[in-house]
Protein backbone atom coordinates (compact mmCIF):
# COMPACT_ATOMS: atom_id res chain seq x y z
CA UNK A 1 0.00 0.00 0.00
CA UNK A 2 1.19 3.47 -0.85
CA UNK A 3 1.08 5.46 2.40
CA UNK A 4 -0.33 8.96 2.27
CA UNK A 5 0.85 10.83 5.35
CA UNK A 6 -2.06 13.19 5.81
CA UNK A 7 -0.64 14.58 9.03
CA UNK A 8 2.00 16.30 6.94
CA UNK A 9 -0.58 17.83 4.59
CA UNK A 10 -2.75 19.69 7.05
CA UNK A 11 -4.82 17.22 9.08
CA UNK A 12 -6.78 19.11 11.74
CA UNK A 13 -5.59 18.17 15.24
CA UNK A 14 -7.87 16.62 17.85
CA UNK A 15 -8.15 19.73 20.02
CA UNK A 16 -9.14 21.92 17.08
CA UNK A 17 -11.52 19.26 15.81
CA UNK A 18 -13.46 18.98 19.07
CA UNK A 19 -13.62 22.73 19.59
CA UNK A 20 -14.92 23.26 16.06
CA UNK A 21 -17.47 20.46 16.36
CA UNK A 22 -19.20 22.26 19.23
CA UNK A 23 -20.28 24.99 16.81
CA UNK A 24 -20.29 23.45 13.34
CA UNK A 25 -22.37 20.68 11.80
CA UNK A 26 -19.30 19.22 10.10
CA UNK A 27 -15.52 19.32 10.46
CA UNK A 28 -13.00 19.11 7.62
CA UNK A 29 -9.96 16.94 8.27
CA UNK A 30 -7.88 18.16 5.35
CA UNK A 31 -6.45 21.63 4.85
CA UNK A 32 -5.52 23.20 1.52
CA UNK A 33 -7.30 20.71 -0.74
CA UNK A 34 -7.19 19.15 -3.25
CA UNK A 35 -4.67 16.42 -2.51
CA UNK A 36 -3.72 13.83 -5.11
CA UNK A 37 -3.13 10.14 -4.37
CA UNK A 38 -1.48 7.99 -7.02
CA UNK A 39 -2.54 4.34 -7.28
CA UNK A 40 -0.04 1.91 -8.81
CA UNK A 41 -0.59 -1.56 -10.22
CA UNK A 42 2.73 -2.55 -8.65
CA UNK A 43 1.16 -2.38 -5.17
CA UNK A 44 -0.81 -5.36 -3.89
CA UNK A 45 -3.35 -3.07 -2.21
CA UNK A 46 -2.96 0.38 -3.78
CA UNK A 47 -4.51 3.09 -1.65
CA UNK A 48 -3.75 5.52 1.16
CA UNK A 49 -3.97 5.72 4.91
CA UNK A 50 -4.45 8.48 7.44
CA UNK A 51 -4.00 8.64 11.22
CA UNK A 52 -7.22 9.39 13.09
CA UNK A 53 -5.86 12.52 14.75
CA UNK A 54 -9.48 13.43 15.45
CA UNK A 55 -9.81 10.15 17.32
CA UNK A 56 -13.12 10.70 19.17
CA UNK A 57 -16.03 10.24 16.77
CA UNK A 58 -18.76 9.76 19.38
CA UNK A 59 -20.56 12.97 18.41
CA UNK A 60 -20.37 12.31 14.66
CA UNK A 61 -22.57 10.29 12.30
CA UNK A 62 -20.34 9.78 9.29
CA UNK A 63 -17.06 10.37 7.52
CA UNK A 64 -17.70 11.84 4.07
CA UNK A 65 -15.11 11.97 1.30
CA UNK A 66 -15.33 14.07 -1.86
CA UNK A 67 -13.14 12.31 -4.42
CA UNK A 68 -12.48 12.80 -8.13
CA UNK A 69 -11.53 9.48 -9.73
CA UNK A 70 -9.41 9.95 -12.84
CA UNK A 71 -9.58 6.26 -13.80
CA UNK A 72 -12.26 3.69 -14.43
CA UNK A 73 -14.96 2.55 -12.02
CA UNK A 74 -13.55 0.78 -8.97
CA UNK A 75 -14.41 -0.52 -5.50
CA UNK A 76 -12.70 1.24 -2.60
CA UNK A 77 -12.44 -0.89 0.54
CA UNK A 78 -11.62 0.56 3.93
CA UNK A 79 -10.21 -0.54 7.25
CA UNK A 80 -10.51 1.26 10.59
CA UNK A 81 -8.52 0.48 13.75
CA UNK A 82 -9.06 1.67 17.30
CA UNK A 83 -6.41 1.84 20.00
CA UNK A 84 -6.93 -1.83 20.96
CA UNK A 85 -7.06 -3.32 17.46
CA UNK A 86 -4.52 -6.08 16.97
CA UNK A 87 -5.94 -8.45 14.34
CA UNK A 88 -8.78 -8.93 11.86
CA UNK A 89 -11.32 -9.70 14.59
CA UNK A 90 -10.64 -6.49 16.52
CA UNK A 91 -10.61 -3.99 13.64
CA UNK A 92 -13.29 -2.96 11.15
CA UNK A 93 -12.87 -4.14 7.56
CA UNK A 94 -15.64 -3.25 5.15
CA UNK A 95 -17.83 -6.14 4.00
CA UNK A 96 -19.26 -3.94 1.27
CA UNK A 97 -16.74 -1.62 -0.43
CA UNK A 98 -17.51 1.92 -1.51
CA UNK A 99 -18.27 2.16 -5.23
CA UNK A 100 -16.41 4.85 -7.18
CA UNK A 101 -17.30 5.86 -10.72
CA UNK A 102 -15.08 7.82 -13.07
CA UNK A 103 -15.33 11.49 -12.15
CA UNK A 104 -16.83 13.05 -9.01
CA UNK A 105 -17.83 10.86 -6.06
CA UNK A 106 -19.24 11.53 -2.60
CA UNK A 107 -18.35 8.55 -0.43
CA UNK A 108 -19.67 7.95 3.07
CA UNK A 109 -18.72 5.73 6.00
CA UNK A 110 -21.31 5.56 8.77
CA UNK A 111 -19.98 5.68 12.33
CA UNK A 112 -22.83 3.25 13.12
CA UNK A 113 -21.05 0.53 11.17
CA UNK A 114 -17.87 1.00 13.19
CA UNK A 115 -19.80 0.74 16.47
CA UNK A 116 -21.62 -2.41 15.40
CA UNK A 117 -18.84 -4.35 13.71
CA UNK A 118 -19.54 -7.01 11.11
CA UNK A 119 -19.16 -10.70 10.39
CA UNK A 120 -16.29 -12.07 12.52
CA UNK A 121 -15.21 -8.60 13.68
CA UNK A 122 -16.51 -6.87 16.76
CA UNK A 123 -17.44 -3.19 17.00
CA UNK A 124 -14.85 -0.49 17.63
CA UNK A 125 -14.50 2.02 20.43
CA UNK A 126 -15.26 5.12 18.36
CA UNK A 127 -13.93 7.36 21.13
CA UNK A 128 -10.43 5.98 20.55
CA UNK A 129 -9.89 5.53 16.83
CA UNK A 130 -6.33 5.17 15.61
CA UNK A 131 -6.16 4.93 11.82
CA UNK A 132 -8.08 4.62 8.56
CA UNK A 133 -6.92 2.87 5.43
CA UNK A 134 -8.48 2.96 1.98
CA UNK A 135 -7.45 0.52 -0.74
CA UNK A 136 -8.53 -1.25 -3.90
CA UNK A 137 -7.65 -4.52 -5.61
CA UNK A 138 -7.45 -5.72 -9.21
CA UNK A 139 -6.26 -2.36 -10.52
CA UNK A 140 -5.61 -2.73 -14.27
CA UNK A 141 -3.75 0.52 -14.87
CA UNK A 142 -2.09 3.24 -12.84
CA UNK A 143 -4.46 6.04 -11.91
CA UNK A 144 -4.95 8.89 -9.46
CA UNK A 145 -7.55 10.08 -6.98
CA UNK A 146 -8.03 13.76 -6.23
CA UNK A 147 -9.17 14.17 -2.63
CA UNK A 148 -11.18 17.39 -2.49
CA UNK A 149 -12.47 17.03 1.08
CA UNK A 150 -12.60 14.59 3.99
CA UNK A 151 -15.22 15.66 6.49
CA UNK A 152 -16.79 14.39 9.71
CA UNK A 153 -20.56 14.97 9.82
CA UNK A 154 -21.87 15.89 13.26
CA UNK A 155 -25.07 14.40 14.66
CA UNK A 156 -27.98 16.84 14.25
CA UNK A 157 -31.02 14.52 14.14
CA UNK A 158 -33.72 15.26 16.74
CA UNK A 159 -37.17 13.93 17.53
CA UNK A 160 -39.28 11.98 15.05
CA UNK A 161 -39.58 12.44 11.31
CA UNK A 162 -41.73 10.72 8.69
CA UNK A 163 -39.69 9.54 5.71
CA UNK A 164 -42.55 8.49 3.41
CA UNK A 165 -45.74 10.29 2.39
CA UNK A 166 -48.26 7.55 1.62
CA UNK A 167 -51.69 8.75 0.51
CA UNK A 168 -50.58 12.39 0.13
CA UNK A 169 -52.22 14.25 -2.77
CA UNK A 170 -48.83 15.15 -4.24
CA UNK A 171 -46.79 12.27 -2.87
CA UNK A 172 -43.04 12.34 -3.45
CA UNK A 173 -42.65 8.71 -2.47
CA UNK A 174 -43.04 6.49 -5.54
CA UNK A 175 -44.57 3.12 -4.67
CA UNK A 176 -44.41 0.09 -6.95
CA UNK A 177 -46.24 -3.22 -6.58
CA UNK A 178 -44.03 -6.31 -6.33
CA UNK A 179 -44.66 -9.92 -7.37
CA UNK A 180 -48.40 -10.61 -7.21
CA UNK A 181 -49.46 -7.53 -5.23
CA UNK A 182 -52.13 -4.96 -6.07
CA UNK A 183 -51.60 -1.62 -4.33
CA UNK A 184 -53.72 1.46 -3.69
CA UNK A 185 -53.24 4.54 -1.54
CA UNK A 186 -55.67 4.42 1.34
CA UNK A 187 -56.85 6.07 4.52
CA UNK A 188 -57.37 3.29 7.05
CA UNK A 189 -57.95 3.41 10.79
CA UNK A 190 -57.41 7.17 10.60
CA UNK A 191 -53.92 6.77 9.12
CA UNK A 192 -52.43 7.28 5.66
CA UNK A 193 -51.46 3.90 4.32
CA UNK A 194 -50.68 1.70 1.34
CA UNK A 195 -53.17 -1.11 0.85
CA UNK A 196 -51.54 -4.33 -0.41
CA UNK A 197 -53.83 -7.02 -1.79
CA UNK A 198 -51.73 -10.15 -2.25
CA UNK A 199 -52.88 -12.47 -5.04
CA UNK A 200 -49.77 -14.64 -5.38
CA UNK A 201 -46.05 -14.43 -5.99
CA UNK A 202 -42.95 -15.61 -4.11
CA UNK A 203 -42.07 -12.20 -2.63
CA UNK A 204 -45.20 -10.02 -2.64
CA UNK A 205 -44.93 -6.48 -1.34
CA UNK A 206 -43.97 -2.95 -2.36
CA UNK A 207 -40.91 -1.04 -3.53
CA UNK A 208 -40.30 2.62 -2.70
CA UNK A 209 -38.20 5.48 -4.06
CA UNK A 210 -38.35 9.22 -3.40
CA UNK A 211 -38.49 8.87 0.40
CA UNK A 212 -36.35 10.98 2.75
CA UNK A 213 -32.87 9.62 2.03
CA UNK A 214 -31.07 11.01 5.10
CA UNK A 215 -31.22 8.60 8.05
CA UNK A 216 -28.02 9.79 9.68
CA UNK A 217 -28.25 10.26 13.43
CA UNK A 218 -31.57 8.47 13.90
CA UNK A 219 -31.87 5.50 16.22
CA UNK A 220 -34.99 3.49 15.33
CA UNK A 221 -37.02 3.00 12.15
CA UNK A 222 -40.67 2.06 12.68
CA UNK A 223 -43.08 0.50 10.19
CA UNK A 224 -46.59 -0.54 11.24
CA UNK A 225 -48.57 -3.22 9.40
CA UNK A 226 -52.19 -4.20 10.05
CA UNK A 227 -55.32 -5.76 8.58
CA UNK A 228 -58.90 -4.55 8.72
CA UNK A 229 -60.72 -7.86 8.48
CA UNK A 230 -59.59 -9.52 11.68
CA UNK A 231 -57.39 -11.95 9.83
CA UNK A 232 -53.78 -12.56 10.76
CA UNK A 233 -50.82 -10.90 9.11
CA UNK A 234 -48.36 -12.90 7.00
CA UNK A 235 -45.97 -14.98 9.06
CA UNK A 236 -42.97 -12.73 8.44
CA UNK A 237 -41.70 -9.61 6.73
CA UNK A 238 -38.44 -8.44 5.17
CA UNK A 239 -37.22 -4.89 4.65
CA UNK A 240 -34.55 -4.22 2.03
CA UNK A 241 -32.71 -0.88 2.07
CA UNK A 242 -30.35 0.29 -0.70
CA UNK A 243 -27.93 3.11 -1.34
CA UNK A 244 -26.62 3.71 -4.88
CA UNK A 245 -24.47 0.57 -5.01
CA UNK A 246 -25.17 -1.63 -1.97
CA UNK A 247 -28.10 -3.21 -0.18
CA UNK A 248 -28.99 -4.81 3.15
CA UNK A 249 -32.02 -6.98 3.97
CA UNK A 250 -33.59 -7.36 7.43
CA UNK A 251 -36.11 -10.06 8.23
CA UNK A 252 -38.32 -10.78 11.25
CA UNK A 253 -41.45 -12.62 12.30
CA UNK A 254 -44.88 -10.96 12.50
CA UNK A 255 -46.12 -13.46 15.08
CA UNK A 256 -45.28 -11.08 17.95
CA UNK A 257 -45.21 -7.26 18.32
CA UNK A 258 -48.62 -6.98 16.59
CA UNK A 259 -47.31 -5.86 13.25
CA UNK A 260 -45.02 -3.17 14.63
CA UNK A 261 -41.57 -3.50 13.07
CA UNK A 262 -38.87 -1.50 14.80
CA UNK A 263 -35.31 -1.75 13.48
CA UNK A 264 -32.28 0.00 15.00
CA UNK A 265 -31.08 2.33 12.25
CA UNK A 266 -27.56 1.38 13.25
CA UNK A 267 -28.19 -2.01 11.63
CA UNK A 268 -28.10 -0.25 8.24
CA UNK A 269 -24.66 1.18 9.04
CA UNK A 270 -22.82 -0.52 6.19
CA UNK A 271 -24.85 1.59 3.78
CA UNK A 272 -24.39 5.31 3.18
CA UNK A 273 -27.06 6.35 5.69
CA UNK A 274 -27.15 9.92 4.42
CA UNK A 275 -27.58 8.82 0.80
CA UNK A 276 -30.20 6.07 0.79
CA UNK A 277 -31.94 5.45 -2.51
CA UNK A 278 -34.46 2.63 -2.52
CA UNK A 279 -36.42 0.49 -0.08
CA UNK A 280 -38.78 -2.47 -0.32
CA UNK A 281 -41.07 -4.33 2.05
CA UNK A 282 -42.01 -7.90 1.15
CA UNK A 283 -43.56 -11.03 2.61
CA UNK A 284 -43.37 -14.80 2.16
CA UNK A 285 -46.07 -16.23 -0.13
CA UNK A 286 -49.38 -15.01 1.36
CA UNK A 287 -52.15 -15.34 -1.25
CA UNK A 288 -55.50 -13.92 -0.24
CA UNK A 289 -54.18 -11.61 2.46
CA UNK A 290 -54.72 -7.83 2.51
CA UNK A 291 -52.18 -5.81 4.47
CA UNK A 292 -51.94 -2.10 5.20
CA UNK A 293 -48.59 -0.36 5.66
CA UNK A 294 -48.40 2.97 7.46
CA UNK A 295 -45.87 5.72 6.85
CA UNK A 296 -42.33 4.89 7.93
CA UNK A 297 -40.89 7.01 10.73
CA UNK A 298 -37.46 7.57 12.26
CA UNK A 299 -36.78 8.46 15.90
CA UNK A 300 -33.69 10.16 17.31
CA UNK A 301 -33.11 9.84 21.04
CA UNK A 302 -31.05 11.88 23.47
CA UNK A 303 -28.48 9.12 23.80
CA UNK A 304 -26.50 8.00 26.81
CA UNK A 305 -23.74 5.84 25.40
CA UNK A 306 -22.52 2.73 27.20
CA UNK A 307 -19.34 0.73 26.51
CA UNK A 308 -19.89 -2.06 24.02
CA UNK A 309 -20.37 -5.47 25.62
CA UNK A 310 -18.36 -8.25 23.99
CA UNK A 311 -18.87 -11.99 24.27
CA UNK A 312 -18.19 -13.43 27.71
CA UNK A 313 -15.52 -15.76 26.33
CA UNK A 314 -13.33 -13.06 24.82
CA UNK A 315 -9.99 -12.88 26.55
CA UNK A 316 -9.68 -9.10 26.66
CA UNK A 317 -13.03 -8.33 28.33
CA UNK A 318 -11.82 -6.05 31.15
CA UNK A 319 -11.60 -7.70 34.57
CA UNK A 320 -13.47 -4.72 36.02
CA UNK A 321 -16.44 -5.48 33.76
CA UNK A 322 -16.33 -9.17 34.63
CA UNK A 323 -16.39 -8.31 38.33
CA UNK A 324 -19.49 -6.09 38.15
CA UNK A 325 -22.94 -7.37 39.24
CA UNK A 326 -24.94 -8.80 36.37
CA UNK A 327 -27.79 -6.74 34.91
CA UNK A 328 -28.98 -8.73 31.89
CA UNK A 329 -28.02 -11.86 29.99
CA UNK A 330 -28.76 -12.27 26.29
CA UNK A 331 -28.85 -16.03 25.73
CA UNK A 332 -28.69 -17.45 22.19
CA UNK A 333 -27.73 -20.97 23.31
CA UNK A 334 -30.78 -22.64 21.77
CA UNK A 335 -29.87 -21.15 18.37
CA UNK A 336 -26.25 -22.27 18.43
CA UNK A 337 -26.61 -24.40 15.31
CA UNK A 338 -27.64 -21.30 13.35
CA UNK A 339 -24.53 -19.38 14.38
CA UNK A 340 -21.86 -21.82 13.27
CA UNK A 341 -20.95 -19.62 10.32
CA UNK A 342 -22.07 -16.31 11.77
CA UNK A 343 -22.14 -14.35 15.00
CA UNK A 344 -25.03 -13.40 17.22
CA UNK A 345 -25.34 -9.72 18.11
CA UNK A 346 -27.68 -7.67 20.25
CA UNK A 347 -28.77 -4.19 21.23
CA UNK A 348 -30.58 -2.90 24.30
CA UNK A 349 -32.33 0.47 24.66
CA UNK A 350 -33.37 1.56 28.15
CA UNK A 351 -34.93 4.89 29.15
CA UNK A 352 -33.13 6.61 32.03
CA UNK A 353 -33.45 9.91 33.92
CA UNK A 354 -34.61 12.91 31.94
CA UNK A 355 -36.08 10.77 29.18
CA UNK A 356 -32.64 9.95 27.79
CA UNK A 357 -31.98 6.62 26.12
CA UNK A 358 -29.09 4.40 27.16
CA UNK A 359 -27.94 2.25 24.25
CA UNK A 360 -25.99 -0.94 24.92
CA UNK A 361 -24.43 -2.74 21.95
CA UNK A 362 -23.46 -6.40 22.15
CA UNK A 363 -21.12 -7.73 19.47
CA UNK A 364 -18.25 -10.14 19.24
CA UNK A 365 -15.21 -11.36 17.37
CA UNK A 366 -15.95 -14.91 18.55
CA UNK A 367 -17.55 -17.11 15.90
CA UNK A 368 -20.68 -18.87 17.12
CA UNK A 369 -20.82 -17.08 20.49
CA UNK A 370 -24.11 -17.58 22.34
CA UNK A 371 -23.99 -15.34 25.42
CA UNK A 372 -23.66 -11.67 26.38
CA UNK A 373 -23.56 -10.53 30.00
CA UNK A 374 -24.48 -6.86 30.51
CA UNK A 375 -23.37 -5.26 33.81
CA UNK A 376 -26.00 -3.93 36.20
CA UNK A 377 -24.86 -0.31 35.87
CA UNK A 378 -26.22 -0.31 32.31
CA UNK A 379 -29.66 -0.09 33.93
CA UNK A 380 -28.82 2.51 36.58
CA UNK A 381 -31.43 5.26 36.56
CA UNK A 382 -34.05 3.23 34.67
CA UNK A 383 -37.55 4.25 35.65
CA UNK A 384 -39.75 1.58 37.22
CA UNK A 385 -42.53 0.73 34.77
CA UNK A 386 -40.60 1.89 31.70
CA UNK A 387 -40.14 -0.42 28.72
CA UNK A 388 -36.77 -1.87 27.75
CA UNK A 389 -36.34 -2.86 24.11
CA UNK A 390 -33.98 -5.71 23.24
CA UNK A 391 -32.95 -6.86 19.77
CA UNK A 392 -31.15 -10.06 18.94
CA UNK A 393 -29.88 -10.69 15.42
CA UNK A 394 -27.72 -12.91 13.27
CA UNK A 395 -26.69 -12.94 9.63
CA UNK A 396 -27.14 -15.76 7.17
CA UNK A 397 -26.74 -15.68 3.39
CA UNK A 398 -26.55 -11.89 3.48
CA UNK A 399 -29.81 -11.47 5.42
CA UNK A 400 -29.98 -9.96 8.91
CA UNK A 401 -32.55 -12.01 10.84
CA UNK A 402 -33.72 -10.24 14.00
CA UNK A 403 -36.17 -10.46 16.84
CA UNK A 404 -37.36 -7.59 19.05
CA UNK A 405 -38.41 -8.20 22.65
CA UNK A 406 -39.95 -5.65 25.04
CA UNK A 407 -39.63 -5.93 28.81
CA UNK A 408 -41.36 -3.86 31.52
CA UNK A 409 -38.65 -2.75 33.95
CA UNK A 410 -39.57 -3.64 37.55
CA UNK A 411 -36.21 -2.86 39.11
CA UNK A 412 -35.29 -6.49 39.67
CA UNK A 413 -31.88 -7.61 38.39
CA UNK A 414 -30.50 -9.63 36.75
CA UNK A 415 -32.82 -10.08 33.77
CA UNK A 416 -32.53 -12.80 31.15
CA UNK A 417 -33.67 -12.67 27.53
CA UNK A 418 -33.63 -16.06 25.83
CA UNK A 419 -33.65 -16.20 22.07
CA UNK A 420 -34.75 -19.78 21.49
CA UNK A 421 -37.14 -19.94 18.52
CA UNK A 422 -35.74 -19.45 14.99
CA UNK A 423 -39.26 -18.83 13.64
CA UNK A 424 -39.39 -15.55 15.60
CA UNK A 425 -36.36 -14.45 13.59
CA UNK A 426 -38.25 -15.36 10.38
CA UNK A 427 -35.53 -17.96 9.86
Amino acid sequence: MRTWKMAATGLVLLTACVACAKKETSVSLIANPPRTVFLSTSDSYPGFEMPASCSDWTQFDALRLHVFNEGENMNLSYRVDDMTSKDFATRFSSDMPLRMVKGDNVLEISVAALRQGNLFARGLDVSQLKSLRFFTTGLKENTALQINDIRLIKRTAKGTKTVTDFAAKEAKTRIDAKDGTKITAAENAGKAAVKMEITGGQYPGIGMMGFDKNWLGYDVMTLKLWTDDGKTLPDGVSVKVKDRSRQMTFSTSLVENKGEIRIPVEMTGQLSQGQLFEMSVFFPPSPGKTVYAGNITLEAFDRVEYPTVHASGEMDVPALVKAQPLGMTLDFTALKALGQNSVFMGMVMATVEGGKMRIVRCNSSVKGNTMYEIPADAFAGCKIGSTIEVWGYLTEHGIWHFRRVTLPFDGKLPMTVKFDDPKLFNH
